[in-house]
């Protein structure tokens, strides 16, 4: 029981009689916290996503984009995307995907912090999960062949909780999964799906670069390259950043290569 849980209950024991004047005044006082109350049930939890970075060096004394992503050893993060397209005259169940309730094409990107789409793979049937995408691509075999740091430590990407953990790819704290959900894993969670947002802004990026990408009646499979089109955008999606940079880069504070190292 709490100071204030027992304060409350002198009072209800005085105002029904079961205290006089003298009893109530002496456990009263005696039961005075030390610390000031703090009527925090009227404010809003704590969430960091609310400040800007003005904001955020007012109050902290530190730039938002310079607070550090709890998890040291990630180089990227990997998501999948749905791309809508016209509805086939045939197999239609085939690239329906249900998440989305469109017909569709997946593709599989892996987003660097200077801005750029590393890994790309697709497409595939909208239907497919994004753990079948990743089986398929091969991409978890390269990550345990080649991602390692200098010193040999283990290098990793992270992604949404569809994809298995592993120690080359990382996820959320899952409630259920975890003995014990703790507020340090809440916090992990927040920060990392802040970080984990530019892979849509670039997504995103890609649309707003090449509008017909969104024009999904024009998009006819077996009339059409609709898979082709979408690889070439997102290159040229690449090739605009390593000119102008994009939202994913000035986040990180990390420039693109230049073109030619790009292409080179």
């Amino acid at each position: 029981m709490s100071f204030e849980d027992a304060r409350n209950a002198l009072l209800i024991a005085y105002a029904a009689g079961f205290l006089d004047d003298e009893e109530f005044i002496v456990l009263y006082d005696y039961y005075l916290p030390v610390n000031p109350s703090f009527p925090y049930w009227n404010f809003d939890p704590f969430c960091l996503d609310v400040f800007d970075s003005c904001e955020c060096e007012a109050h902290f004394r530190v730039a938002k984009d310079d607070i550090p992503i709890p998890l040291t050893n990630c180089f990227g993060f990997i998501d999948g995307t749905v791309r809508p397209i016209c509805r086939p005259g045939e197999k239609q169940r085939v690239v329906y995907n249900g998440h989305k309730r469109v017909h569709a094409l997946k593709f599989q990107s892996v987003v660097v912090p200077n801005g750029l789409i590393a890994n790309l793979y697709g497409p595939v049937e909208g239907a497919r999960h994004d753990a079948g995408m990743l089986k398929d691509s091969g991409l978890l075999q390269t990550l345990e062949r080649e991602a390692y740091n200098p010193r040999g430590d283990v290098l990793c990407l992270y992604g949404d909780p569809a994809y298995p953990l592993r120690p080359h790819l990382m996820a959320l704290y899952r409630i259920g999964e975890v003995p014990v959900f703790t507020a340090d894993m809440e916090a992990f969670n927040s920060a990392m799906s802040s970080a984990r947002a530019s892979v849509e802004w670039l997504f995103g990026d890609i649309s707003n670069s090449f509008k017909f990408l969104d024009f999904k009646k024009n998009l006819k499979l077996g009339l059409s390259a609709v898979g082709k089109q979408y690889i070439v955008s997102a290159l040229f999606r690449n090739i605009l950043t390593c000119l102008y940079g994009n939202t994913t880069s000035t986040h990180f504070q990390l420039d693109p290569p230049t073109v030619q190292d790009y292409l080179a």
